[in-house]
Order: structure tokens, then C-alpha cells, then sequence
């Protein structure tokens, strides 16, 4: 049999175990992009961290946006707007003080070093009452801590083999350091900002859904932590903040 076939054989499995879940019904990254549509609206200046291939939310005005990215050629595929940016995250953002009235960033800050740094930044850029959505993996969640445990040789072949996008769209170097709910909101806070919403996501088993035996012992234990509200724990956080007076 086709280690593929079998493969997805094995995920489709794991699916039908989702309908018994009620944590599996949202979606943090379809929260983000829903709310950053709303925010954007009629903005002087909007900048996206780490814009990649595609912006994923929706703008009136697409040249009120600079896209920004390490690569380059990723973003030169990106046809939202042609205001592109090869800006490198992990050092200071080229943007003058209070210039911008919102920031979005989607799966970006896990790759970012210096959190300290990048949110530091956030706040001399952004306009007093300028806002920020940032969506990103916590280093709590359970693939999170098998990133960690793993050697890169057996990570790589694992992306390789049980993710058909591993090319395009994964194994990209994350930093797992102080990126988490408590660790981020502690964060803004110190640097002045203010987190005015937040959401969360537990279900990050679909990584795990070539086996489903662990497949369903993972979403037991997501249940839990989502039952108890234990934001420290969730896979993935969203943060709306503002820059107040």
C-alpha cells in the first residue's frame, strides 16, 4: 500500500473523531482574519508582519497596506498590494514613531526571536489609539513540545512525510521561548500596551492525526485544559491590543 494513501487513510480517521469535541468547533485563525477584515476598514496605514504568498483577510483599500517579509520571493507572489517590504523581523522595523494605525501579523511571532524586541516595536510605531491583532503558536501546545524534544533530521522527515506542503509552508525555525498566553500578554503589558481581547485555541491535534489512538488521547486532554480555561496551555493565541493615551 502507498505510505500516502495510508497516511491519509490513518487522518480521516482521526477526523471522525472530531463531531465529540466541542473545542474542535473554533477556530482562532478564522477569528483573526474576521477580526482583522473589521479592523482594516478605512485605515490611513496598515502594516502585516510577515505577509508571505497572501494577505488572508480582506481590505477596503489595499493601498493603505505594506506587506512585509524575510523572503522576498514569497512576497513578491503576494498580489494584495504591490507596497512590499523585505524587512527582517528580528531586528528593528524600519517605520518611523507612531505611523501606523494597526499592525496584523498571522503565525509569525514563533519565528521571531526577541519577542521583547518585536512587541518593543510594535509600540513606537503604532499611533496613540493604534491597534494590533496578533495571531501565533504557543510554545505550550503539544507539537510545540515535540518541536522541541525532536532532533531536526527526524522533525524534517516527519514534515516531509506526513505533510504534503512541507516544501512550501512548514519547517520554517520557530523560537518557542516566551511564546505563550501568559508570556506575550506579560509582555505587552510591560512595553505600555494594552490587550483589550483575546482567544484562544486547544486543538492542535490535527499534527498528530496520522496515528489516531494518540489522535484521541490528545483531544481528551484538550478538552480538559479547554474546560478549565487554562490559557497558558492553549495551542494557539490571539491578542488584539491598543496603544492608549
Amino acid at each position: 500500500m502507498d505510505f500516502r494513501i495510508l497516511i491519509n487513510g490513518m487522518m480521516k480517521i482521526s477526523a471522525g473523531f472530531n463531531s465529540m469535541f466541542i473545542h474542535t468547533k473554533f477556530s482562532v485563525a478564522e477569528f483573526y482574519r474576521n477580526r482583522s477584515t473589521i479592523l482594516s476598514q478605512n485605515k490611513y496605514l496598515c502594516i502585516d508582519l510577515g505577509s508571505g504568498r497572501k494577505l488572508t483577510y480582506q481590505m477596503n483599500n489595499y493601498k493603505n497596506i505594506i506587506l512585509t517579509d524575510i523572503d522576498y520571493k514569497s512576497l513578491l507572489l503576494n498580489k494584495a498590494t504591490e507596497n512590499r517590504i523585505n524587512l527582517d523581523l528580528n531586528n528593528n522595523l524600519s517605520f518611523m514613531d507612531k505611523s501606523c494605525d494597526l499592525i496584523t501579523s498571522e503565525f509569525v511571532f514563533e519565528h521571531i526571536s526577541d519577542k521583547d524586541l518585536m512587541i518593543q516595536e510594535i509600540s513606537r510605531i503604532l499611533k496613540y489609539n493604534g491597534k494590533a491583532i496578533i495571531l501565533f503558536s504557543s510554545g505550550n501546545a503539544e507539537f510545540a513540545i515535540l518541536n522541541r524534544l525532536l532532533p531536526e533530521k527526524i522533525k524534517s522527515l516527519l514534515l516531509k512525510y506526513l505533510f504534503n506542503d512541507y516544501t512550501k509552508k512548514r519547517g520554517h525555525k520557530v523560537y518557542y521561548g516566551n511564546c505563550n498566553y501568559n508570556a506575550i500578554k506579560l509582555i505587552i503589558e510591560k512595553c505600555g500596551l494594552t490587550v483589550i481581547d483575546s482567544k484562544v485555541s486547544y486543538f492542535s491535534a490535527p499534527y498528530f492525526a496520522f496515528f489516531p489512538p494518540l489522535y484521541f488521547v490528545i483531544l481528551i486532554w484538550e478538552a480538559i485544559i479547554n474546560a478549565l480555561s487554562i490559557k497558558g496551555m492553549s495551542s494557539y493565541v490571539c491578542f488584539e491590543i491598543i496603544k492608549s493615551n
